[in-house]
């Protein structure tokens, strides 16, 4: 069993528009993880799901060349 630690990058947006949340995943570990829920201050965020492709369980987002998971969600 390998430990890791996820990070989130600093997101910024507009009431009624969109924010970015990025869940930073080490690279060696990336295609392990799957994004399951976000969480602030010990609350669920509801997030948009759609089905997902290749086993997935859904997600809307996308992994960038560096393990990354993008995330859009409304702000407001």
């Amino acid at each position: 069993m390998q430990r890791f630690e996820v990070g989130v990058s600093d997101a910024t947006g507009v009431v009624g528009g969109a924010a970015v949340f990025s869940c930073d995943v080490p690279p060696t570990v990336a295609r392990h993880v799957s994004l399951m829920s976000w969480s602030v201050d010990g609350r669920s965020l509801s997030v948009s799901t759609r089905p997902g492709k290749e086993g997935n369980a859904g997600e809307k987002g996308r992994r960038s060349d560096d393990g990354r998971r993008r995330r859009r969600r409304s702000v407001g």
